[in-house]
Order: C-alpha cells, then sequence, then structure tokens
C-alpha cells in the first residue's frame, strides 16, 4: 500500500478520489501496481521500452529525490501492454537514482524488458503518493497509445520510492479511467 499524507489533497485542481471508479480508486493507491493490473485485466503485462537513458537531476528532480544537482538518473518510459490482447494499459515514465540502486537492478533498468517492481523488488520499499489527477492527455512519448477512440480521461498518479529511507526513484504512470463496459 502507499503511504497517503493527504490524498483528498493530492489530486489538486478540485480533485476527489469519490469521482473515481473503485478500481481507478485502487490503482491511485496501491504499491503492487503491476500486480494490481495483473489482476485487473486477466492478463500477464508485458514492458514495450519507449527510452531509455540517462539524465541529469534538475533542481526540483534533486530535492523530490534528496540528491545533488546534476547526479545521474535511469529514465525509463514503457508501455505495459496485456500480453494476450497486446493492449496498451498504462504509460509509466520512471527516474532512478543510478548510485542507489545495485549493478544488477540497474542493467535490468537499462535492458528495458522488466517491470519496475521486478527489478526493484519489494522487501524494504515504501511507496509514497505524491499526486494524482484525471486528464485528458497523455505525455509523448506514447501517450498516443493510450487514447480510447471516445475521447475516455485519463488516471495519472505521482509516486515516490524509497529503499531504508532513502528515495531511490520518481514514478508517474497514466491509464485510461476504468470503463466497465469494455471489460
Amino acid at each position: 500500500m502507499i503511504s497517503q499524507p493527504n490524498l483528498h489533497g493530492a489530486g489538486g485542481l478540485g480533485a476527489d478520489p469519490r469521482d473515481l471508479s473503485p478500481i481507478d480508486r485502487e490503482r491511485v493507491t496501491t504499491g503492487a501496481f503491476s500486480d494490481l493490473l495483473r489482476l485487473q485485466s486477466r492478463e500477464e503485462v508485458h514492458v514495450e521500452p519507449i527510452h531509455l537513458g540517462t539524465i541529469h537531476a534538475t533542481t526540483p528532480l534533486a530535492a523530490l529525490l534528496d540528491i545533488d544537482q546534476g547526479d545521474d538518473l535511469h529514465r525509463r518510459v514503457v508501455i505495459l501492454r496485456g500480453a494476450r490482447t497486446r493492449r496498451a494499459l498504462v504509460r509509466a515514465q520512471s527516474l532512478v537514482v543510478i548510485d542507489r540502486v545495485t549493478d544488477q537492478e540497474h542493467a535490468r533498468l537499462t535492458d528495458g524488458a522488466a517491470l519496475l517492481g521486478d527489478v526493484l523488488g519489494v522487501a524494504g520499499l515504501d511507496r509514497e503518493l505524491l499526486s494524482w489527477s484525471v486528464t485528458g492527455s497523455v505525455p509523448q512519448p506514447g501517450g498516443h497509445l493510450l487514447v480510447r477512440a471516445r475521447g475516455n480521461s485519463v488516471v495519472t498518479r505521482m509516486t515516490r520510492i524509497h529503499r531504508d529511507s532513502h528515495p531511490i526513484a520518481v514514478v508517474e504512470e497514466w491509464w485510461p479511467r476504468f470503463n466497465p463496459m469494455e471489460t
């Protein structure tokens, strides 16, 4: 589960968690997002890397991750797809502090084929919900893969992952709002 210091205020712009379906509300607040996604989609989830690379932390990112400006971050933008249906389920971007992961974890991040939760494991990790909202757009690259013909809105959340009380990553995820008519 994700710590929720201010879930009601986290959405901003008048967002109210009661406006979300129970499934979207659970996705916003769960820590084991990929496990929940597998259960809800009733299929395995595959990772499709869109962008993998290293960036230098800007001042806001450095403050968010308790690192120095200019420190290296691994940036990973992926689409999570249903293995059977190939349907795009989630666009995710993670920024991982390279100096706070093992060499093996960094190699798996660089490969891009594994889910972030599978790379980092769950033991000793804490997740903190930083924000969530409902929006009508998804950033590029890869955002167009989640746009639905009917123009459904998209839920987004930002979490910070801690290991041994140190922030190691910031993750942003976007997914189409749950529509019971599509299940």
